[in-house]
């Protein structure tokens, strides 16, 4: 969880330029709305849509961070929600909770081994009022994929949710044979 440290080695000059994007409302309200979370260490740290650390209190390097690099992660919110509107309906499909959340999106990004280029974003939505109180009982909403120096996606950007799917699949198979150790009548 280093994503924080892997996006300050970037160049924001450095990133392919973004060509002009009609977004459609919901879109547009949603990257109004659009949190960040990023890790740094063992800590998860999220973040308002004007980069107020809202949980856990931010280290020093974080503040620091956030200050230096806000052109980068205006960029990085915005690349995220032209992404979502090209190559995938998880806004679309979601609409309806995302409309009762205030518009309200949490983007976790997992860095993906690649230097910071490469990311993989947890979508979820929450009730604004009580983000901070019942932070658990966020609603997922779905995945996606991010290589931001490269807009276009080879086939549609199919590869990476199947890679990701066989990770799952060998996660939750070795914890489902944990758990069923002792029970013999659910071997099977």
């Amino acid at each position: 969880m280093n994503e924080i440290e892997e996006l300050a080695k970037l160049d924001p000059r450095g990133l392919p330029e973004l060509r002009p994007m009609l977004l459609d409302d919901l879109a547009q309200n949603v990257l109004k709305n659009l949190h960040l979370e990023l890790g740094s260490g063992p800590a998860l740290y999220l973040m308002s849509p004007s980069y107020s650390v809202l949980n856990p209190t931010p280290t020093p390097e974080v503040r620091e961070f956030i200050a230096r690099h806000e052109p980068l992660l205006d960029r990085l919110r915005e690349t995220i929600i032209r992404n979502l509107a090209l190559y995938s309906v998880v806004l679309d499909a979601n609409s309806y909770f995302i409309e009762q959340n205030g518009f309200l999106v949490l983007a976790r990004l997992r860095e993906r081994e690649s230097e910071g280029r490469k990311y993989e974003i947890k979508f979820y939505t929450h009730a604004a009022h009580d983000l901070m109180a019942h932070y658990e009982d966020k609603i997922y909403i779905g995945r996606d994929f991010l290589d931001l120096y490269t807009p276009i996606r080879k086939h549609f950007g199919i590869k990476e949710p199947i890679l990701s799917i066989q990770r799952q699949y060998v996660r939750l198979a070795e914890r489902g044979r944990e758990r069923l150790k002792g029970h013999p009548d659910y071997k099977s």
